[in-house]
């Protein structure tokens, strides 16, 4: 369970243009900004960043969380994102290291090494979209950043209205109990709270943690009126049907009243990049606003 919210969480980083075509051994070419050579990424938000910037080719090595997009699947895995083969990484001889701010630790033994490291922060929506500047003019594609950034905005302004409601974002549980207990939720983390706004609702938690642990007496007390219920381990989605079925014995709650709980495969929900947006328009959705 705390390996599964940990990995959750953690989900929860110009010059002049110049361009060389190159072929490395795995037979991808690729053209190479000088602003920003070899790129290992460190993070799936990242990983997601570079790509949509048009960065694919450039980028050398990524965590094994790193799915998205199809891409990424083909490129050197360099462990996990909270258990970084630092040799894998020397090996690729990077130019350019991207890192989440939340990863100091990573940070300080990448520095150790005298590897240069170029850090952003993306756990808020705010977060997110400096990081499309920085990393734009840190590997001369700010004219694609700035596109980027106004495609966004303008799903932000078209985001519909309909009636206010009190959203749960479960971000871990218990899930090998056949009870509802240990549930982690959402609270003021300045990423699913943003997203929850942008879709025209309120977070059920108020509270000052960012994610609280909830029993079920607590559970009661919120009443959400809609639970979204996050899987993001692939393996663990296929029992999703029962994970639902869990909810059932909680039934004075309005959301599973209503029928309005809802399990969550899709891997975005727990990445703060560039997808951020589907977040919204997935709570839109589910809670009835069209």
């Amino acid at each position: 369970m705390k390996v599964y919210l940990i990995t959750v969480l953690c989900f929860i980083t110009a010059a002049a243009f110049f361009t060389g075509c190159i072929s490395e051994n795995n037979g991808r070419e690729k053209e190479i900004p000088a602003g920003c050579g070899r790129i290992v990424s460190t993070a799936p938000s990242i990983t997601e960043t570079l790509f949509e910037l048009g960065l694919g080719g450039n980028v050398e090595g990524v965590t094994e969380s790193c799915k998205y997009p199809d891409e990424a699947a083909k490129i050197t895995r360099i462990g996990s994102v909270l258990d970084v083969n630092m040799e894998t990484v020397i090996s690729l001889r990077p130019d350019t290291v991207f890192v989440i701010s939340a990863n100091s630790g990573l940070v300080q033994r990448l520095h150790d090494l005298n590897i240069k490291t170029f850090i952003v922060d993306q756990s808020t929506v705010a977060g997110f979209m400096k990081s499309l500047d920085e990393i734009g003019e840190k590997c001369a594609v700010s004219q694609k950043a700035a596109e980027i950034k106004s495609a966004i905005e303008k799903r932000m302004k078209t985001v519909r209205s309909g009636e206010k409601k009190k959203i749960m974002v479960v971000a871990g549980r218990d899930y090998f109990s056949s009870d509802i207990k240990d549930v982690y939720i959402a609270g003021n983390d300045g990423f699913y709270s943003e997203l929850i706004s942008l879709a025209g609702h309120e977070n059920v938690y108020d509270g000052a943690l960012s994610y609280p642990k909830i029993q079920v007496e607590g559970l009661i007390s919120l009443d959400p009126d809609i639970i979204f219920d996050v899987i993001t381990n692939g393996g663990m989605c296929e029992n999703s049907e029962k994970y639902l079925k869990s909810w059932s014995a909680l039934r004075d709650l309005k959301a599973v009243k209503n029928g309005s709980v809802f399990m969550i495969c899709k891997d975005h929900w727990s990445i703060p990049g560039p997808r951020f947006m589907n977040i919204v328009e997935d709570i839109q959705l589910r809670s009835g606003v069209k």
